[in-house]
């Protein structure tokens, strides 16, 4: 799992970096993808709420 140098290494490569001798290497990959894959899917709701939220000039208009 050796992402090169340190400069690009991300928050789950410290995680998981910190966390292998604790568990078997194919425990360690699977824990690694399924943090990168909460990540993302947190990513994408984000991005979806704000694509789907009114633009703030709509923001009460109703009570003018």
């Amino acid at each position: 799992m050796d992402q090169g140098p340190a400069e690009h290494q991300d928050y789950v490569d410290r995680l998981i970096g910190a966390m292998t001798h604790a568990h078997d290497p194919a425990v360690t990959e699977a824990k690694a993808l399924a943090y990168r894959l909460r990540r993302l899917a947190h990513r994408l709701e984000t991005d979806i709420k704000r694509e789907l939220t009114p633009p703030a000039s709509n923001y009460g208009s109703w009570n003018s």
